[in-house]
């Protein structure tokens, strides 16, 4: 296997590296990641400074969100076999305002819509949060929590039924605010637990609960408005 690619510093000791692998020949870069680099037994060549961040003060606003849509087709090679298609559209915009320096304030709303063959779910939410920036420097550490609802409504085979979940999570990451007018972050961490709720006429019980944790996380970007 192959493997190359190049750090970029944001403090003598937090970076990120941005890699791309091979396992061919000739070369066919079949793998790119992003992640973060922690040194450690590295002293300082830097004086501790205070950035008076823009982004964070109070009043602030921070719009942002996701979208994606996926589409897929195939047939088999068989007789009798019909072609299959499944279609899916997410959207989750979000809201959010700094009532006090460094502490965020936000709602997102995810909706979602998805359809295959002649089944089809509508799926929406509702996610309040809070989000705590540590430290004065361009580069911070923040902690988060959140609840959550989410509904799914599916349709199919002449019958309609509605799985609800309600959750609670907390996170933590870091943040670059780049510039004055925007805030990148990276997830490292979370805990959450989520229960579903299913029809009344219905006796099955569900919930579920996780850790997780990552030096390679992705990446997301936030406008923020005066």
């Amino acid at each position: 296997m192959l493997q190359v690619g190049a750090n970029y510093y944001l403090t003598d000791r937090i970076g990120l590296e941005a890699s791309a692998s091979t396992t061919s020949f000739p070369v066919t870069f079949s793998s790119v990641g992003i992640g973060l680099v922690i040194l450690t037994g590295v002293q300082g060549t830097h004086p501790n400074t205070t950035y008076e961040a823009p982004q964070t003060a109070k009043g602030r606003w921070v719009i942002g969100g996701s979208f994606r849509l996926t589409t897929e087709a195939e047939k088999a090679n068989l007789p009798g076999n019909e072609r299959s298609s499944e279609t899916a559209f997410s959207l989750s915009p979000s809201v959010g305002w700094f009532v006090a320096k460094n502490l965020l304030l936000g709602v997102s709303v995810p909706l979602g819509f998805s359809k295959t063959g002649n089944d089809s779910a509508f799926s929406y939410g509702l996610t309040p949060y809070i989000k705590k920036y540590i430290s004065d420097n361009r580069l911070r550490p923040f902690v988060g929590g959140n609840l959550s609802y989410f509904a799914i409504r599916n349709k199919g085979n002449g019958a309609r039924s509605t799985n609800q979940q309600i959750g609670l999570a907390v996170d933590a990451g870091l943040a670059y605010l780049l510039g004055e007018r925007f805030i990148v972050e990276a997830g490292l961490g979370s805990v959450y637990v989520n229960r579903q709720i299913y029809p009344e006429t219905s006796t099955y019980k569900s919930w579920n609960a996780g850790l997780s944790a990552s030096l390679q996380p992705g990446f997301t970007i936030q406008y923020v408005f005066d």
